[in-house]
């Protein structure tokens, strides 16, 4: 077996001990009975990360593939396929790769995490812009949404299709970028 020493600052450390109450919940760490340290979180983390095949944006030049678009999709514009930069907070936190580092609170949406069939859409839609799903508390109510780390990618139009009750998908500033919030209870 091979050790690997990743050196962490204490932000992360703190990020990783927040994680430990929310990861002690999940079902499969109740239904197994582990105890959830921040070694664990940060496996956890890794592993994922691995499976993850959207790991690092591509090099500069690099052709990319895109996927087929269901013919039932709504379309984008022409002009959000061109996505526009978006302003963002000057004193933002950036990675190394130059990307916007997730915010206290934010939560990416894991991999193996199931998408509800009624939102396969709006989630197929913004894989294509290169946007990612994440979810947050505010107050006792739980968001899911889509936002992309990349500001170069920031200016996409919010998915333009209606769930069965007429809910849109709602755009909301933020310092770090607009996040594109999917309603409570969205149907197909």
């Amino acid at each position: 077996m091979q050790t690997i020493e990743v050196p962490i600052d204490d932000k992360i450390l703190a990020q990783l001990d927040e994680l430990v109450p929310i990861i002690s919940e999940s079902d499969a760490v109740r239904e197994l009975g582990m105890v959830v340290t921040r070694a664990t979180v940060a496996r956890l983390a890794l592993v994922r990360g691995l499976k993850d095949a959207n790991l690092a944006p591509p090099p500069p030049g690099a052709t990319t593939t895109v996927s087929a678009t269901p013919a039932a999709a709504p379309k984008a514009s022409a002009e959000s396929s061109q996505a526009t930069p978006v302003e963002v907070a000057e004193d933002l936190d950036l990675d190394n790769s130059g990307m916007i580092r997730l915010p206290d609170g934010w939560h990416r949406w894991g991999t193996g995490e199931r998408i509800p069939d009624s939102q396969a859409d709006v989630h197929s839609y913004y894989e294509r812009q290169g946007w990612r799903r994440y979810w947050g508390r505010a107050g006792e109510e739980t968001m899911v949404f889509y936002w992309s780390p990349d500001p170069a990618l920031q200016g996409v139009d919010a998915y333009d299709g209606v769930d069965g009750t007429g809910k849109t998908i709602k755009v909301q500033t933020t310092p770090y970028g607009p996040g594109h919030i999917v309603p409570y209870g969205w149907s197909a």
